[in-house]
């Protein structure tokens, strides 16, 4: 009860306090009387032994409850009731700093599920991902390396692998496609994880085709989804692709794959492989489709594995492939790496990690420029405010009070900002999610707010708020009590406000425009260079045919069907299949060839990226032919290809390319001493380079098969691309979609798409990048203008009888504007000097990360520096203006 009542009935003690002081007061003050001492003298007399007498109730009051926890409560309602006195610059101050604390939600959750979020198994930073790097282009591990590796390997407690598939999965009379991942027996006893219902795979039993069927696990979505959660689902079969599979087991609700966002539903044993596509392809040295995974041992790092595997590579290579065809002549200069696997194996990780660095570098420039921002607003309240911290200091407030005074004004304005910019972050955060493109797109990705990712911005506001509060705290805390008191008040705020402010602003500023303008550069770069492609008017044709279970000679004919039907519609141009779309990242298998020229010289080449295509292809794709004619593909061998121009004059420096021989390395011995005519091509034309892989990516050396329609057994098949270029884009969709209505079974899978849609996905990460970097560079011009135009209109009105004494002593317009604008000419001078050195380094940074190579940065700085100074000098504009229409007489009045 005591403590109910101090908590509900303090005011009233409080009340009583001060009415029993002045009681005290009241009754010396009558005995002063008694004395014969005049009432009023006796009163001031009373009150002067008796002391300080707002002193003496706060520290009264400090007996009956806890007073820090009152003096702060006491602070929050006074910071509250002095911001809402000007209502627009606070709400002003709380969206900036919105507006930079969502930048800061947005990228970094981005970042957090792309880059830093780990499996959800115990311990991911202990998983090692293993692959074959050469640069830029990766491939995964073969069977048999993966096998020999495993075996030999003393850093892991255990090795895993798998790949993903999508195939049909029947339950009940239902026929789906469903996402598969077809994973080593031993997966879930390296991960350490546990099921949420039955059993995981065991290594010893789970290894093929049992009595019951093969063995499956469910995600927990599809458990939830197919199955509505029934905990009868152990034991019941499905039909995976004409086989019969038993689920034993259900995965956890958190685990969603080992690929990132390619969510599985079903898991089978990586032994499912051979009977879907026959025992080479886990068993031959040539397939390296083969995602590994590793867990470290206590005491070894991700280094000491990178260092056994070096050791490890001669015999690694001779055990997984002893005639060497492979690993020692096709990818020999491929070295097997070990990498960050705690997220699995991430596409988006692998594009998007450095441009999600670089926007937070990005973001901490746009959260300085809140700061400072929010610095120039309490600096101006308090600058305003001395005459009342004075008073305080005079009354008996210490430093400390005042300081946190002002700092709870600051935590005021950053709470409300806090709040709105996780929810404009979180939005800001599905809407990037929305601009990545199609390969790899997270677009299940939980963009829920964690305490990590709440914790980080909780941090970046603190760091606001301290930043921006602690100078004007300390400027309110060292007052001068009897100068103010003395002064009046305008003369005691202070007419220095933020020079150091303006420098700052511009120099930050001029950095972020001029990255926006770097990254907006490179943008406009790739999509003007020439690509080797015309993506105008063009539409693909994604065909998904294995389902369909046709024989190869079923596959060609449909094929053909399907292209002449195209060819018939109007607004067609041209058309022609291609085994793989450009522009989608490939980064698969290369071969390696050779040639002899007029000199019996032999040229060997390794990383050649071969694909197979119809002669219609290169029209269709606005691939310009050099020399010869595409479509002389030939039923007798050899067959025909075409090679690139780069690739043509290496093959041939000193002749014409077209009627010669290409032959593949397809023996350990040294190229040019087996002539097999059954491995080798005839050169029918030469086509200009082409940015295959990507836009950004140089034109790799390519050679493409030309494959002929009633070619059975051709490399189209079983995901044919058709290519269609029409008088328009639109004409070519229609032409597509009635050839394929006409043409294809119903429920055979296709997808059409632009060339433009290719492009746009390809360079979706510069897209982003310009789109932020654009975003933040606006974001802070208007900060700046903002800051400048508060900075000097405060001046103005601080100076404004100084004007008007000028003014009446003659001083023109152009003198007043003098005064003010030679010390800003020199901060904005200043700003855009120390702007460039950060342009200069950021830029650099950027380029490091993303591998930029652009001219013309002294060009961009300029173009840079002249934004930012036309944005500063509109800012100035209306405070000039003010300055200049000052009427002395009004001035002097006034003061």
């Amino acid at each position: 009860m005591p403590l109910l009542s101090r908590l509900f009935h303090h005011q009233r003690r409080y009340n009583d306090i001060s009415v029993s002081i002045h009681e005290h007061i009241a009754e010396r003050a009558d005995e002063l009387v008694e004395q014969g001492i005049p009432r009023s003298e006796a009163v001031q007399t009373a009150r002067r032994e008796f002391g300080n007498v707002a002193l003496i109730e706060q520290r009264s009051r400090e007996v009956w409850q806890w007073p820090r926890a009152e003096s702060l409560w006491s602070d929050v309602r006074f910071s509250l009731r002095q911001l809402l006195r000007s209502p627009g610059i606070s709400l002003i101050t709380v969206l900036t700093i919105a507006l930079g604390l969502a930048a800061n939600t947005a990228i970094y959750t981005l970042t957090w599920n792309i880059v830093l979020a780990g499996l959800p198994v115990p311990h991911p930073s202990r998983l090692v991902e293993y692959e074959m790097r050469n640069g830029e282009t990766m491939v995964g591990l073969s069977g048999p390396l993966f096998s020999s590796l495993r075996q030999r390997q003393r850093t892991m407690t255990g090795l895993l692998a798998w790949v993903s598939d999508v195939v049909p999965v029947r339950q009940g009379t239902q026929t789906a496609p469903t996402h598969v991942q077809f994973i080593s027996p031993n997966a879930f006893t390296v991960l350490d994880m546990q099921p949420a219902l039955g059993r995981l795979f065991d290594e010893q039993q789970d290894i093929g085709e049992g009595a019951n069927g093969i063995p499956a696990i469910l995600s927990y979505n599809a458990w939830q989804s197919r199955f509505h959660g029934n905990e009868n689902v152990l034991g019941q079969f499905l039909n995976v692709d004409n086989h019969a599979v038993t689920v034993i087991g259900v995965l956890p609700r958190e685990f969603e794959g080992l690929t990132a966002n390619f969510y599985p539903e079903l898991y089978l044993p990586l032994s499912f492989d051979n009977l879907e596509y026959g025992p080479d392809f886990l068993a031959g040295p040539g397939h390296f489709g083969l995602f590994v995974l590793g867990r470290l041992k206590p005491g070894f790092t991700r280094a000491d594995a990178q260092i056994e595997l070096d050791a490890l590579a001669p015999s690694l290579r001779k055990d997984a492939d002893p005639t060497g065809k492979y690993l020692n002549h096709l990818f020999k200069d491929f070295r097997i790496v070990a990498v960050d696997g705690r997220s699995g194996v991430s596409y988006v990780k692998a594009v998007y990690s450095r441009p999600l660095f670089v926007l937070e570098l990005l973001v901490v420039f746009v959260l300085v420029l809140c700061c400072v921002n929010t610095a120039l607003v309490m600096l101006a309240r308090v600058s305003g405010r001395q005459h009342e911290f004075a008073v305080r200091s005079a009354l008996g407030a210490g430093r400390v009070r005042l300081m946190r005074q002002v700092l709870a004004e600051t935590l005021l304005l950053i709470i409300p900002g806090l709040v709105a910019g996780i929810f404009l972050g979180w939005i800001a955060a599905h809407l990037l999610v929305d601009m990545l493109g199609n390969r790899g797109t997270p677009g299940a990705m939980n963009l829920r707010p964690n305490p990590i990712i709440l914790g980080v911005n909780l941090t970046a506001a603190l760091v606001v708020a301290v930043g921006a509060g602690l100078w004007p705290a300390l400027r309110a805390g060292w007052a001068q009590p009897v100068q103010n008191l003395k002064a009046t008040s305008q003369n005691v705020a202070s007419k220095r406000l933020g020079g150091w402010a303006i420098s700052l602003q511009v120099a930050v500023s001029l950095a972020l425009v001029s990255t926006a303008v770097l990254l907006a550069g490179t943008l406009s770069r790739l999509l003007t260079a020439d690509s080797g492609f015309q993506p105008q008017g063009v539409v693909a044709l994604s065909l998904e045919l294995r389902d369909l279970k046709l024989s190869p000679a079923q596959v060609a004919s449909l094929r053909d069907r399907i292209l002449n039907s195209v060819l018939a519609q109007p607004g067609v141009d041209a058309a022609g299949y291609i085994s793989l779309l450009p522009l989608v990242g490939y980064s698969g298998a290369t071969s390696r060839m050779f040639s002899i020229d007029s000199e019996n010289k032999v040229h060997s080449q390794t990383n050649i990226f071969r694909v197979s295509a119809t002669a219609g292809y290169f029209a269709a794709a606005g691939t310009r032919i050099l020399a010869g004619d595409s479509a002389l593909a030939s039923p007798d061998a050899p067959p025909a290809c075409v090679l690139s121009d780069a690739l043509a004059r290496f093959f041939f420096p000193h002749q014409s390319a077209v009627g010669e021989f290409v032959y593949e390395s397809s023996s350990p011995q040294p190229d040019g001493t087996n002539l097999n005519i059954k491995s080798a091509c005839r050169v029918a034309a030469v086509v200009e380079d082409a940015r295959f892989v990507s836009l950004r990516q140089p034109a790799p050396a390519m050679l493409y098969t030309v494959e002929r329609l009633d070619a059975a057994n051709s490399g189209l098949s079983p995901f044919p691309k058709l290519l269609v270029r029409g008088h328009s884009t639109s004409l070519a969709a229609d032409a597509v979609k009635q050839a394929a209505a006409l043409v294809l079974p119903p429920d055979a899978t296709r997808k059409v798409q632009t060339f433009s849609d290719i492009v746009h996905q390809d360079l979706s990460r510069e897209r982003i990048l310009v789109s932020l970097s654009s975003v933040f560079a606006v974001l802070a011009l208007l900060l700046t203008m903002l800051g400048l135009y508060g900075i000097l209109m405060r001046t103005i009105t601080l100076r404004t009888r100084e004007i008007g004494i000028r003014l009446a002593l003659g001083a023109s317009s152009r003198e007043i504007l003098a005064t003010f604008g030679h010390t800003l000419l020199f901060q904005i001078i200043l700003g855009l000097a120390v702007g460039a050195a950060l342009a200069l380094l950021l830029d650099s940074a950027a380029r490091r990360l993303l591998g930029l190579v652009t001219p013309n940065s002294a060009f961009e700085l300029l173009l840079s520096s002249a934004i930012v100074l036309l944005f500063a000098l509109l800012a100035l504009l209306a405070p000039a203006r003010r300055a200049v229409a000052v009427n002395p007489m009004e001035a002097l009045r006034a003061e």
